[in-house]
């Protein structure tokens, strides 16, 4: 892997499950002794999925954190275990958000005391309808408004931080800083960003970010703008249309504030004029080492409004919390190739794009799909997996209490006290609840997807482990075999008998293994338990 500093920026509610997939490739060990600069963009600060993914990375820090201080959060990168890269998290929004009196182009940009020449100008390319919608839940597939307004926003960043210094907006200041960071590294910089290129923030975003970035830290510096401070290497995903939602009706397009709304029926025509863009742009092309084209068969795109009574379409805000997608998943492996390149086309970007089976609208997804060298990734999906269904099937962690006691009285029970009364309760939850965002959680007798049921759920086919690893009911789940996961005989250490007698060889296999310095940095016990728990998945699955 090269020693260059990698940043990572979720755009947009797509970009945000991109950003989902990616933070649960690292707690499944993708990015070993990586420290990675994240970087929320949206302009929509309610949205659900942003939420989603705050907590995410929230937990994941939690779990990371050695000591509970605040001068610990994070903790410290880490090899061959569970979460082992760091992840620093910043996040900015333009303040779009106005209530009654809603922010809209016309108030962010064409203002009153503009001369009438340039209010004739907006008017003669941007109609009444785009000038006067609702901001605060993004650019509403108007990718010619957003990159504009986007763009906006950055320099405004700049120009708010550098004269009001701490009293700028928080996002304003963790922006600004991000970018600095970054120009500061030069060409040691590696940034990759996630982001759809048919609807609106995303697709708005990524053709400015580069360029904008550049923008941003020249005024915040007093150099000239055209200085190219900028040298850091830039990648994204090109990910088109993969979703369809509930079109608006004409009623709710009456509103003032919501005279545009994104019309999914749309999203291809919109995927084919992005797809032109990026392959002629000269900027794009220039700005950009490698561009990914990740794209999914148009007659089956998932319906993010079936099942759902939704009067109108959901522009944004707290209801906008989508399911993830294999095609998110897809995204986040481009990062792991592109932080792993050793070297790149000099003059323009490298285009690239891998195909997956697909037969009689159904896939078969296998390890090698997603990344190249999948030994690693062999290892850490079921590896991962295994330990989370023991923990909320077999040490009953899956509804409201926490899973990891059971595996320590486990130890005890076999004569392993080393973990006894050393790790805090809240520790023990956080773990746990990790595992329920990546499998699922029960409350009574229903089971909620998380993570990784989500993924396989997207679509029709086959996904790299066994159908039955994504049984739907309880009475099923408490039959998996945590131990046959994989299909080659030498993988298979599951015994037969039930899951208890899975568990027992587990611990077993626990009580002998070792854990190497360079897997627990700080030497805390919880860091130690982990790493301790992936050696002894490694060994038992022995992926050649």
């Amino acid at each position: 892997m090269s020693q260059d500093k990698l940043f990572v920026i979720g755009i947009g509610g797509t970009g945000m499950r991109c950003l989902e997939s990616f933070v649960h490739m690292c707690a499944m060990g993708m990015f070993d002794n990586k420290e990675i600069e994240v970087l929320t963009l949206d302009t929509d600060q309610e949205n659900g999925n942003l939420k989603r993914v705050w907590d995410l990375i929230a937990l994941y820090n939690r779990i990371k954190n050695p000591t509970g201080n605040d001068a610990d959060a994070g903790g410290k990168p880490s090899s061959n275990t569970f979460f082992s890269a760091k992840l620093n998290l910043s996040k900015y929004w333009p303040s779009y958000s106005g209530g009654v009196n809603y922010q809209s182009l016309s108030n962010v940009s064409i203002k009153s005391d503009d001369t009438k020449e340039n209010i004739d100008l907006a008017s003669l390319f941007l109609d009444e309808a785009a000038q006067n919608f609702d901001l605060a839940h993004g650019y509403r597939a108007q990718t010619h408004l957003g990159s504009q307004l986007m763009y906006h926003a950055i320099i405004s960043a700049a120009k708010n931080v550098k004269s009001k210094g701490n009293a700028a907006l928080p996002q304003e200041r963790e922006l600004i800083k991000y970018i600095e960071d970054l120009v500061k590294l030069k060409s040691q910089a590696r940034v990759f960003i996630f982001g759809s290129i048919f609807g609106g923030t995303g697709a708005s975003s990524i053709p400015v970010i580069p360029t904008a970035f550049n923008d941003a830290y020249n005024l915040f510096k007093g150099l000239p703008l055209e200085t190219k401070s900028t040298e850091a290497k830039f990648g994204a995903s090109l990910l088109t249309e993969y979703f369809k939602f509930k079109s608006p009706t004409d009623a709710q397009k009456k509103e003032k504030k919501n005279s545009i709304v994104a019309d999914s029926s749309y999203f291809t025509l919109n995927s084919q004029a992005a797809l032109q863009f990026y392959q002629n742009d000269p900027t794009v092309k220039a700005s950009y080492k490698c561009l990914y084209n990740v794209g999914w068969p148009v007659g089956d795109v998932t319906d993010f409004s079936k099942g759902k009574n939704e009067s109108e379409t959901i522009t944004g805000g707290a209801a906008q919390k989508n399911p993830c997608h294999v095609t998110e998943l897809l995204c986040a492996f481009a990062t792991h190739d592109f932080f792993n390149r050793e070297q790149f086309e000099e003059k323009e970007a490298d285009y690239l794009f891998r195909t997956v089976h697909h037969d009689n609208g159904s896939f078969n997804f296998n390890f090698q799909d997603f990344v190249g060298d999948s030994k690693q990734f062999k290892n850490a999906l079921p590896g991962l997996y295994s330990i989370a269904l023991l923990t909320l099937v077999f040490h009953q962690g899956a509804d409201a209490k926490e899973g990891m006691s059971g595996w320590i009285n486990r130890m005890v029970k076999m004569g392993n006290e080393e973990y006894k009364n050393v790790i805090d309760e809240q520790s023990k939850k956080d773990i746990t609840d990790y595992f329920k965002s990546f499998l699922f959680h029960k409350e009574g007798s229903n089971v909620y997807d998380g993570w990784l049921y989500q993924i396989k759920n997207s679509f029709n086919g086959q996904f790299i482990l066994p159908p039955s690893a994504f049984a739907k009911d309880w009475s099923s789940i408490v039959k998996i075999n945590a131990g046959e996961l994989l299909e080659d005989d030498i993988s298979k250490w599951g015994r037969k008998k039930d899951a208890g007698d899975c568990a027992n060889k587990f611990i077993d296999e626990f009580i002998k293994s070792n854990v190497n310095p360079e897997q627990m940095p700080t030497g805390h016990p919880k860091e130690k338990l982990i790493a301790q728990l992936f050696n002894t998945i490694s060994k038992l699955q022995n992926v050649s």
